[in-house]
C-alpha cells in the first residue's frame, strides 16, 4: 500500500499511521457488536517512538516494543513513551475488553451455563488487574492532563480517560448497582467518578472542546449511562444525598455533550439554482449521545419520578432530570 521508504523518518510515519487506524478501530468499535478486524495476536508492528525520540535520534530495533514485548503495558521506557504511545496502549486495553466481552458467551454453543460468573474466570481477572496496573503505571510527569500553566494535553487526556472506560465496559454487564457488596459495581462507580475528574480539570482551562478528539463524546457517554444505573438503584432506596450528587453528575456530562454538540458541524447541504451555490450548515444542539441518555433517563428514572411525586394522579408533569432534560 506504501512506497518502499527511503529515511527512518519516513518508515517511523508510516508506523504511526498504523497506530492510528489500529487505535482508531478500537474507540469507535467500543460500543458496538462489530468484532475488530486488526487483531492483537496478528500485529508484529513496533509500537511509536516518543515525539522527542523521533526529532533529534532513532533507537535500535532491540530496545523498542511490540505487543508481543513483555509487560509492554506496564514498562514505558522514557524513550519511546509520551502522550501517543500511552494513548496507543489504552487503545490497546480497550480492544482486549470488546473482544472478551464480544467471545466470552460464544464459547457456549448453548448458551453460558447457569451459575457460571464470569468474573471469576482467569482472562477476566487478568484483564481487570491489566487495567489496575496500567493506570499505576504511568510515568510522574504523564498523570495529569493539565500543566501547571493550565495548558491542557488532549492525546494525554484520552489516554486517562480510556482506562477507566474500559474498567466500565468491563463490569458493565455484570454490575448490581443495587448491592452494596457488588465489587463490580464498586468499580464501575469509581471509574464513573474518575472520569468525572478529567471534566472538571478539563472545565478548568479554556481549551476548546472541539480541538479534542471526538471519542471523548463517546467516553463521556459511557460514563453517563453508568451514572443513570446507579441513579435508578439509589432512588429505590431512598438515599436522597446519593441521588442528588448522581443527579448533578449527569447533569455535568449532559452539559459537557451539549456544549460540544452546539458547536459542532454535522450536516451540509447545498442549493444550484441560478447557477449559485449556497452551503448550508446545520448545527445541532444534542449530540447523539445526549439523546440516548435522555431515552435511557426517561425509561429507567423517569417512572421512579413520577411515582414519587404523584404525576400521573395528576394529569401531566415534568420530564427528564426533575424537569431540566
Amino acid at each position: 500500500m506504501f512506497p518502499c521508504t527511503a529515511s527512518e523518518t519516513e518508515k517511523e510515519l508510516v508506523r504511526n499511521l498504523f497506530w492510528l487506524v489500529f487505535s482508531m478501530e478500537r474507540v469507535f468499535c467500543a460500543g458496538t457488536v462489530w468484532p475488530l478486524t486488526l487483531q492483537d495476536d496478528d500485529t508484529t508492528q513496533y509500537l511509536p517512538l516518543s515525539t522527542t525520540t523521533l526529532a533529534h535520534k532513532f533507537i535500535h530495533y532491540s530496545e523498542r516494543q511490540r505487543l508481543s514485548t513483555p509487560r509492554v503495558l506496564v514498562i514505558h521506557p522514557p524513550s519511546i513513551t509520551d502522550s501517543f504511545t500511552l494513548y496507543i496502549k489504552s487503545t490497546i486495553l480497550l480492544g482486549k475488553v470488546k473482544t472478551f466481552n464480544g467471545r466470552f458467551k460464544n464459547k457456549f454453543d448453548e448458551g453460558m451455563p447457569e451459575g457460571l460468573d464470569p468474573r471469576e474466570t482467569a482472562e477476566f481477572q487478568m484483564l481487570d488487574n491489566a487495567i489496575t496496573s496500567f493506570k499505576l503505571s504511568f510515568p510522574k510527569e504523564y498523570r495529569e492532563p493539565v500543566t501547571a500553566e493550565g495548558k491542557l494535553d488532549p492525546t494525554l487526556y484520552l489516554a486517562l480517560v480510556l482506562p477507566h472506560v474500559a474498567m466500565l465496559l468491563l463490569h458493565d454487564p455484570h454490575a448490581r448497582p443495587e448491592s452494596p457488596n457488588c465489587l463490580s459495581a464498586e468499580r464501575m462507580l469509581t471509574s464513573a467518578r474518575a472520569i468525572l475528574d478529567l471534566i472538571y480539570k478539563l472545565t478548568a482551562t479554556s481549551f476548546d472542546l472541539l480541538l479534542l478528539d471526538h471519542s471523548c463524546s463517546f467516553c463521556w457517554f459511557v460514563c453517563a449511562t453508568a451514572l443513570i444505573r446507579f441513579l435508578k438503584a439509589k432512588m429505590i432506596a431512598g438515599d436522597e444525598v446519593e441521588t442528588t450528587r448522581l443527579t448533578n453528575e449527569i447533569q455535568v456530562v449532559r452539559f459537557m455533550l451539549s456544549n460540544l454538540g452546539s458547536r459542532t458541524i454535522v450536516g451540509r447541504k447545498s442549493s444550484a439554482s441560478d447557477n449559485s451555490v449556497a452551503i448550508v450548515t446545520d448545527v445541532v444542539n444534542k449530540v447523539r449521545q445526549n439523546i440516548i441518555l435522555d431515552e435511557m433517563y426517561q425509561a429507567e428514572v423517569q417512572p421512579l419520578i413520577d411515582k414519587v411525586v404523584g404525576v400521573s394522579n395528576m394529569g401531566g408533569g415534568a420530564s427528564g432530570m426533575f424537569g431540566v432534560f
